[in-house]
């Protein structure tokens, strides 16, 4: 069967039943980076900020102005005999002393984002393997003000899991248990390091998947998901981690540990303290374990790719999907045409065009149920409600695995591809009515400093992009250049950010702050928030150790 039809043609020849499918399963950050010919590969050229090493092109912002706070104590081989001591040899990675001569290389994957956009300088590496590890090493760091950045997948765009200067990187790879599952409440309890994708793989015998899916899921780790608060694709299905996350244990900068791995759905006894470190990027805490709540595992699924002429359409369609699909809505994702364009164009990717025509903008839209009967009822209705509008010009609707696929590798394909050459990215948040907005004052922006003249126009900006998880109000937005340029990242930056603040916009929807956007928080938090956010670091944190540089604004805290 032509992986091309019409819906109506689509929704008669629903077969009887569908294999269980992962969206994602192709196109994981390790997969892709096992192909020699992937645009992922070329990122190092992509933005140009290096740190810690000679830049690739003209950098999107420069952190040179951050000293070294002189506070920390520099790393000294004392040091790294104590922790051998607690770790032994093998987990810990450093060019001190009588290290390997590969030692460097290694350190270097540690020192290098998944981006290969930020280098660090740390000369030391340790890979505990239990939370008292952890603990043992923070009490050490915190009694000689040794500086730890905690690391996880390091898959981040921000970052946030690099070392600045000289760092010690705690990485937490090393633990990576289960710990406990119970299949009746759908509770699982495991250990910080443990990949995304390896829990799903445990989780789907018993019926259940995780609440999240990433592109980077067979390499990102559910603590660092927890630290940044990823969102994902299906968050629009199963909402945010501060909704999932049951409980936390974490290990505070003095050593202390917070054992608070309770599997409870209700429990109202005080503060919450795990939601002060979701999404706090390792700077109040470390996690080292996490109990989240699963999601009962949707076997059948279908996707359809929408070809709409206006974002009024578009958010009509939304709404449309919400109120006909209701809980078998999935994932709501949208891309425009210079996107899709300039994937075609860039990517190396085995990708295919999901419609032959090109359209100003592309809808897709997962459904799932557990039943099969109740998903061929819920589809059928919603493409009938398409068919009888004017919503949608075109449309494809998968019907088996292989075409599932296919079409979800378009859309995950999407920023890898377009990032393969010279590119600045930016992931916002809008309201439903605003979500695009920020591409075409981009694009006239751009226009009028003579930069920019129209998709594939003569202007060094070959495209102005907008992508993301429309159903949650998520855009990724690309100006892919011809190449790197420095003017175009004036004229971008920081207007971009100040217009996305002052229209009510978030300027970090899913990728936290990082070293990136510490710039620019006083745009997106009032001066008090910053000052609440000061004060519970220097309550947790009183030492600044914990992934200092990162999240809020140079001001030191007042060291004891």
């Amino acid at each position: 069967m032509l992986l091309r039809h019409t819906l109506r043609a689509g929704a008669h020849r629903l077969p009887p039943s569908l294999a269980p499918v992962r969206a994602l399963s192709t196109l994981t950050a390790s997969a892709i980076r096992g192909r020699p010919s992937a645009g992922l590969l070329a990122l190092p050229r992509i933005l140009g900020l290096t740190l810690g090493g000679p830049s690739a092109g003209a950098p999107r912002a420069s952190f040179s102005q951050n000293a070294r706070d002189p506070v920390y104590k520099l790393l000294a081989i004392e040091d790294v005999q104590h922790f051998r001591t607690l770790l032994g040899p093998r987990d810990v990675i450093t060019t001190f002393g009588d290290a390997p001569q590969d030692a460097g290389d290694t350190l270097a994957s540690f020192n290098t984002d998944w981006t290969r956009h930020f280098r660090g300088q740390s000369q030391c590496v340790l890979r505990p393997r239990t939370t008292e590890q952890v603990s043992q090493i923070m009490q050490y760091c915190h009694q000689q003000r040794l500086a730890v950045v905690p690391q996880g997948g390091n898959t981040g765009l921000n970052g946030g899991g690099i070392a600045l200067f000289d760092e010690v990187v705690l990485s937490l790879g090393k633990m990576d248990q289960v710990r406990t599952f119970d299949p009746v409440a759908g509770t699982l309890v495991c250990d910080a390091g443990c990949i995304l994708q390896t829990l799903d793989a445990y989780l789907e015998p018993h019926g259940y998947t995780m609440p999240l899916d990433l592109a980077a899921k067979g390499s990102c780790q559910i603590g660092g998901n927890v630290s940044t608060n990823a969102g994902g694709v299906h968050f629009i299905r199963h909402g945010s981690l501060h909704g999932n996350v049951l409980g936390l244990e974490v290990v505070l900068a003095d050593g202390t540990v917070l054992h608070n791995l309770t599997t409870l759905a209700k429990d109202n006894t005080g503060y919450d303290l795990k939601h002060l470190f979701i999404g706090a990027e390792g700077t109040l805490g470390i996690v080292t374990g996490v109990a989240i709540k699963s999601a009962p595992l949707r076997r059948n699924k279908r996707v359809a790719v929408l070809g709409v002429s206006s974002m009024e359409k578009a958010q009509q369609i939304l709404a449309l999907s919400r109120t006909s699909l209701a809980e078998c809505l999935s994932a709501f994702e949208l891309w425009d045409d210079e996107c899709m364009e300039t994937l075609m164009e860039r990517t190396r990717l085995p990708v295919k065009r999901p419609l032959a025509d090109r359209h100003p903008f592309y809808l897709l839209v997962e459904i799932s149920s557990a039943e099969e009967s109740q998903l061929t009822e819920r589809v059928g209705a919603y493409v009938n409600s398409l068919v009888g509008t004017d919503l949608a010009t075109d449309g494809v609707l998968s019907q088996d695995q292989s075409q599932f696929r296919d079409l979800w590798n378009v859309r995950e394909a999407l920023p890898m591809g377009i990032l393969g050459q010279a590119c600045l990215t930016y992931d916002f948040t809008f309201t439903p009515d605003q979500f695009y907005s920020v591409v075409p004052v981009l694009r006239e922006r751009l226009t009028q400093a003579g930069l920019y003249q129209g998709y594939q126009g003569g202007g060094i900006v070959q495209a102005v992009g907008g992508m993301g998880h429309f159903g949650d109000g998520n855009i990724h937005v690309a100006v892919a250049l011809r190449e790197q340029s420095r003017e175009v990242t004036n004229v971008v930056e920081p207007f971009v950010y100040k217009w996305t603040a002052e229209n009510g916009g978030s300027i970090s929807a899913e990728h936290g702050l990082g070293l990136l956007k510490v710039p620019y928080l006083r745009l997106a938090k009032p001066e008090p928030m910053i000052q609440v956010m000061r004060q519970m670091k220097a309550a947790l944190d009183p030492l600044g150790i914990l992934n200092p540089y990162k999240v809020l604004p140079p001001s030191r805290v007042q060291h004891t």
